[in-house]
């Protein structure tokens, strides 16, 4: 018998009303909101209670079976972090994890999540690590096909339009999107250079001092292969890929909107990029949440996402409309990155996402033969890939901050640069 992927929804409502587990508890009367005790591993006052929870899901969700493994704590906690991640019904809103007295994290339920069936509810909560990508979908999604003849003068007037385009990015028109958790700086031009390597450097040094994710997103949007769109994504809690020009109030992400396709010649090409655009007005959801780069699709557009554009598997992965996909991770990041410095990895970590929507991807034809493409960048991970190649923290330039990199966090080189790295993951792993 095939093994039922459980609900992590109604199996921890279900936990927190038995009152079994120590500081698993609600904490008001609509039973919304709830805390889950979060202790570091490398407590001296750790105990079993305080994992019992941890432990308990890893049973349920298949990936540790107390007659056959050993115990790793690491594991559970990663998988049950991870199955949280990926609920849309479940959102941290706060992280007090290193409160020395009582380090727990509070998460809330949303109102869809409470009035979804337990049918409904995550049928996809366990780590991406441990289970088989399930493909399938509903009927009815848009979907194009590749039987579509190429066109090498895809875009006619390309000089104008790169003016266009120019014009565009130097008026300084940006279109400000308020956010609920508080404010930040709207989406830029790539090129707008204004106090950016400040704001970049802020963010890496933040990351570096206090294992925060937070990041900026460069993005790079492509029709056929030819770049129509680049904007940097200043909002840390991620974006909306859409092809709705008004912006949505009530989003607390940022939209990328994209463009219809005026400039391209082939009509073939041009109409199904069109109807492409048609099915994305609800957009497609690129999330900072809790340590992790999540996607989810919104409306009738299928997508699909790969960490390189130029695969060597063509299984298609796609990002599923239910729940949260998660795409990338810091602890993969800095694993990866760790490994490559300390010649354990051949390959420099993959922090680029590519995303193509309205088509599967990976696929055997190139990624310039798609209609659409995204590419998505977290700042702060080329920031510290760049970091690690050329010298440390002087390779940011000779400003202050450069220099409060350098005295706060030691790193004047990449081997300073490795230790911090190890001194992240190593926490990481036992947080």
């Amino acid at each position: 018998m095939a093994f039922q992927r459980p609900r992590i929804i109604p199996w921890l409502i279900e936990q927190i009303d038995s009152e079994t587990y120590l500081g698993l508890n609600w904490l008001n009367a609509e039973k919304t909101q709830f805390c889950v005790p979060w202790k570091h591993l490398l407590r001296q006052d750790r105990t079993e209670d305080d994992f019992q929870i941890f432990q308990a899901w890893a049973i349920t969700s298949g990936i540790y079976d107390p007659n056959r493994d050993g115990p790793d704590p690491v594991r559970w906690k990663r998988n049950f972090r991870s199955a949280l991640i990926q609920n849309d019904g479940i959102t941290m809103i706060q992280d007090s994890s290193s409160n020395t007295a009582n380090p727990h994290k509070i998460y809330e339920l949303s109102n869809r999540a409470a009035l979804k069936s337990p049918e409904e509810n995550n049928i996809n909560d366990v780590d991406p690590h441990f289970q088989q990508l399930n493909l399938g979908g509903p009927p009815g999604n848009a979907l194009i096909p590749d039987e579509i003849p190429e066109n090498q003068d895809l875009y006619q007037g390309a000089s104008a339009l790169a003016q266009e385009q120019e014009n565009t990015d130097q008026g300084g028109t940006v279109e400000f999107i308020p956010s609920p958790f508080g404010p930040y700086t709207a989406a830029v031009p790539a090129n707008q250079e204004e106090g950016q390597g400040n704001v970049e450097q802020n963010i890496l040094f933040g990351m570096l001092k206090h294992n925060k994710l937070d990041t900026q997103f460069d993005v790079q949007v492509y029709y056929r292969g030819s770049m129509i769109k680049n904007v940097v994504v200043r909002n840390p809690r991620g974006f909306c890929i859409t092809s709705r020009q008004e912006p949505n109030p009530a989003n607390y992400l940022e939209d990328v909107c994209l463009p219809i396709p005026f400039h391209v010649s082939d009509p073939g090409v041009a109409s199904q990029i069109t109807s492409i655009l048609e099915n994305l007005k609800d957009g497609l959801v690129v999330e900072q949440r809790d340590g992790a780069i999540c996607g989810k699709r919104q409306g009738k557009c299928r997508s699909y996402w790969s960490m390189t554009e130029f695969p060597t598997e063509f299984e298609p992965k796609e990002i599923g409309n239910t729940d949260y996909t998660i795409l990338y991770t810091k602890d993969q990041f800095l694993t990866e990155l760790i490994q490559f410095m300390d010649g354990r990895r051949r390959e420099s970590p993959k922090y680029t996402i590519w995303i193509c929507l309205g088509q599967a991807w990976p696929h055997k034809n190139p990624w310039k033969k798609k209609f659409i493409m995204v590419k998505v960048t977290a700042v702060v991970m080329k920031m510290l890939h760049e970091l690690s190649n050329c010298g440390g923290a002087t390779s940011l330039g000779s400003d202050e901050l450069s220099l409060e990199i350098s005295r706060s966090l030691s790193i004047s080189s990449p081997d300073d640069l490795l230790s911090v790295l190890k001194g992240m993951e190593e926490h990481m792993d036992l947080e």
